[in-house]
């Protein structure tokens, strides 16, 4: 049959920017747009369960997982699930604590776990892979009380300080791995407030230190980093710390001595940090009125071949906002290295401006207090993970929304379409391309929604057109509606009738040039789908 073609159509617009808000939906799918990255986003709960899931909501794959937990998952570029999970230290019981890393396959069998945990040492938050295969981490650092006051810091609980440490371990056997490089948050530290010290150092002269007596000082966990990114490029890491509500980035070509000094590495600034941005006053530049980031989470570089390659997103999460209110943002800042360095003008790490942001209208609309994590993508748009509600949704460059799902997933297990969303916070998501070679020779066909009693709703990853169809004005009537496509050549197709939010209300056939009688729907807008073209239908 030849292709269906529609006449006196009133308007064409190529590009129309129109999409699915399903209102009465409170779960999984609530809005669709054409304009959504091609992919399969990957997201954890507070369960037990590790999803990947299309565009269309639907379940591609599904882990059942040995610990409840939302913490980070990631795919090996074979397939294989990487998830970190609970392992309960009566020694590191802060927020994000982790101490359980396991590798499942993509059929769900866990063919390897280690537990990186002990009194003075505990896995937490984040981890990231390598392009060798081996494992970033992120762990607390017990540090004791009595060298913590003895390297200058004013206060400090018995308990001593948490300090940070990022490690690379290559994993091996079905429980084991090895230390290949570690790096200490303590190695580069600095105070003035006791010249005796050999930390002692003016704060504002050397940025690419620590102040050590930043935060609270009764407070163990005073750098509460949150997440971790590597570029392999540059060789380099980029942290995130809650706490300082600043993004720090490190040297990875170090060696582990190199590593705990200040030389060495492409930089040649070993293990010091190379650049830092979000809150200047950490070394004494500037004041609270320069703050850029609220206790952020998820400082990540924009891979190569997307817009925006080799600047950094920033899920700005908006804790302590001084303007008062609660609300979140996607920053997006431009930090170009010269010879793996970054640069300052008047002692500050540039830039002063941000490349791109996002925030809602109005801007207490989003709002994410913690966790979180964004994405760019290959066509610009930006997927955004509103962690403490389970909103994934994503925007195109100018802010507009083209996707919406809500973890349809919580603490008390699968909810039913229609339910209230609770306890359903997710830590971060990621989209992978359909194209992404861990999906090679897998099963990826649709297995249907994650959540209980689905809505018939509608999805249009099929759409190939946006048209406008208006019925013939001779015929328009509110009390007497009617469905009907003008051609000059016979066609008969299957279609169906969509309400404004997506309901389907009817199917049947439709001809060339004959009614399809509406009479019994009420005037307003509904959708038609013929021969997988979209059509807005207006009955007066």
């Amino acid at each position: 049959m030849k292709p269906l073609r529609l006449f006196k159509i009133l308007s064409i617009c190529a590009g129309l920017f129109f999409g699915f808000t399903v209102q009465s939906q409170t779960l999984g799918l609530t809005h669709y747009n054409p304009e959504v990255s091609e992919g399969y986003t990957l997201f954890s709960t507070p369960s037990q369960h590790v999803y990947l899931i299309d565009n269309c909501g639907e379940k591609i794959n599904e882990w059942t997982t040995t610990t409840n937990s939302q913490f980070t998952a990631y795919l090996f570029p074979n397939g294989n699930l990487l998830k970190m999970g609970r392992f309960n230290n009566t020694s590191f019981l802060g927020g994000g604590a982790s101490g359980l890393l396991e590798i499942y396959s993509w059929e769900g069998d866990l063919v390897w776990s280690t537990i990186y945990s002990d009194e003075n040492q505990h896995l937490h938050h984040n981890v990231e892979i390598l392009p060798n295969g081996n494992i970033l981490l992120i762990a607390w650092e017990r540090i004791g009380a009595e060298e913590v006051l003895a390297a200058g810091r004013l206060g400090v609980d018995n308990d001593g300080l948490w300090s940070e440490k990022i490690v690379e371990i290559r994993p091996f056997g079905t429980d084991s791995y090895e230390e290949v490089w570690v790096w200490r948050a303590w190695d580069h530290i600095i105070q003035d407030v006791d010249s005796s010290l050999s930390t002692f150092g003016v704060i504002a002269d050397h940025p690419n230190r620590i102040d050590l007596n930043l935060g609270t000082l009764n407070d163990g966990d005073w750098l509460h980093f949150n997440y971790i990114d590597y570029n392999e490029t540059l060789d380099q890491i980029l942290i995130s710390s809650r706490a300082l509500s600043e993004i720090l980035i490190i040297d990875h070509s170090t060696t582990t001595a190199e590593a705990s000094s200040n030389t060495g590495g492409l930089a040649g600034q070993g293990g010091d940090l190379l650049f830092r941005w979000g809150n200047q006053a950490n070394y004494n530049k500037g004041d609270e009125g320069d703050q850029k980031l609220f206790g952020q989470h998820n400082g990540t570089w924009i891979e190569e071949g997307k817009p925006g390659a080799g600047n950094i997103t920033i899920f700005n999460n908006g804790a302590g906002i001084p303007e008062g209110e609660f609300y979140s943002s996607i920053v997006e800042i431009s930090a170009s290295p010269i010879n793996y360095t970054y640069q300052l003008e008047d002692g500050i790490y540039l830039p002063f401006d941000v490349e791109w942001t996002y925030t809602a209208d109005p801007p207490q609309e989003f709002y994410g207090q913690r966790i979180s994590s964004c994405q760019r993508q290959i066509n610009g748009n930006t997927l955004i993970n509103e962690g403490t509600n389970g909103r994934y949704f994503e925007v195109n460059a100018e802010g507009a929304l083209v996707w919406q799902y809500i973890n349809p997933h919580s603490q008390q297990g699968i909810l039913s379409q229609g339910d209230n969303p609770a306890n359903n916070a997710t830590f971060l998501i990621q989209k992978y391309p359909l194209d992404f070679e861990g999906f090679e020779d897998k099963d990826v066909s649709p297995k249907g929604p994650i959540e209980l009693n689905p809505s018939t709703s509608i999805c249009l990853s099929d759409v190939e057109t946006q048209e406008i169809l208006t019925i013939d004005p001779i015929l328009q009537n509110p009390s007497n509606g009617c469905l009907l496509a003008h051609s000059p050549v016979p066609f008969e197709e299957n279609f169906e009738l969509f309400s404004s939010n997506g309901k389907k209300l009817m199917k049947g056939i439709i001809r060339a040039n004959q009614k399809v009688d509406l009479s019994n729907y009420q005037s307003g807008l509904y959708f038609v789908l013929i021969n997988k073209k979209m059509f807005k239908l207006i009955l007066e």
